[in-house]
């Protein structure tokens, strides 16, 4: 009895640390998301006027091409941006874990100096590069269609968000990559295997978790991004993360707004389900090929 109310005692003691961050979380996310989820239900009456509870805000969102469209714009920006993430992100990954001291110090300044600018003067940067007289938008060619360049286009919103989620897709492959064990390498090419091969059947493979994992990382971040595609894509390119801030703001029809964002918190958390399996399977399948 005496050892299982100590054990009691010490396992609330551990959390106690805790409470100030849980405390604050509540405040700050849960309070906030469950008054979201309860004004999703509500109906719309007039500006900033809530009625009854109804499931019609959903219906909408998923039945009118105008809303639904824009559900699947920010789906495919954000995959897409996955894609493109990965494929930039690995050989800058890969130089990360097996480039020289100097190349390492190189490409960290590149990947961790993006994270400290704000998202906003990145996509004003970007607008001076996508303007119709800007370096990318003449290099585009047709791409780059209108007088506006790449401004207020598909390609220029996914160029810039990709830049801003770059980062979270390279440290999350270098963490991988920079774990898996050498000698597998070493032992592939002293069997007759060249580089290409070896990284192939046996870097690739062993890698492709972390792949995967940062692929769902960016996927869930960018299904909500509001910044870059408001300040890139404009009334042009509207995805649903702008038209939240459209219904919220400037037409006050709360409930609706709260729908979709219940929407695109269900896709992220989803997605984030994943990527917590999949990094716990690739931590216990790779255990035989990672440095403890």
């Amino acid at each position: 009895m005496t050892a299982g109310r100590n054990r009691g005692g010490a396992r609330r003691a551990a959390w106690l640390p805790l409470a100030p961050v849980l405390t604050l979380y509540a405040i700050q996310f849960v309070v906030p998301m469950a008054l979201v989820a309860v004004t999703s239900f509500r109906r719309h009456e007039s500006a900033g006027e809530m009625g009854g509870f109804t499931t019609d805000n959903f219906a909408k969102v998923l039945q009118d091409p105008y809303y639904l469209g824009m559900l699947g714009r920010s789906l495919a920006l954000a995959g897409e941006t996955a894609l493109l993430t990965a494929v930039l992100g690995y050989p800058i990954a890969y130089a990360l874990a097996r480039g020289p001291r100097w190349l390492k110090v190189v490409l960290l300044v590149v990947v961790m100096v993006p994270l400290m600018t704000s998202s906003v003067v990145r996509s004003f940067g970007w607008m001076v590069l996508f303007a119709r007289d800007g370096i990318f938008s003449t290099l585009a060619g047709p791409l780059g269609d209108g007088p506006a360049g790449l401004m207020y286009t598909s390609t220029g919103v996914l160029l810039a968000t990709a830049h801003v989620l770059l980062p979270f897709m390279v440290l999350t492959l270098y963490g991988v990559l920079d774990r898996l064990n050498p000698t597998l390498v070493q032992a592939s090419m002293n069997l007759g295997a060249s580089r290409t091969g070896t990284f192939l059947r046996i870097t690739l493979p062993l890698s492709m978790n972390g792949v995967v994992a940062g692929m769902l990382l960016v996927f869930a971040t960018a299904t909500s991004a509001f910044v870059t595609p408001q300040l890139i894509g404009g009334t042009r390119y509207r995805v649903a993360a702008t038209e939240i801030y459209e219904q919220s703001i400037n037409l006050l029809n709360w409930p609706l707004a709260s729908a979709m964002a219940v929407l695109l918190v269900a896709v992220a958390l989803l997605t984030m389900a994943v990527y917590t399996r999949l990094s716990r399977d690739s931590g216990a399948s790779g255990a035989t090929g990672i440095i403890g």
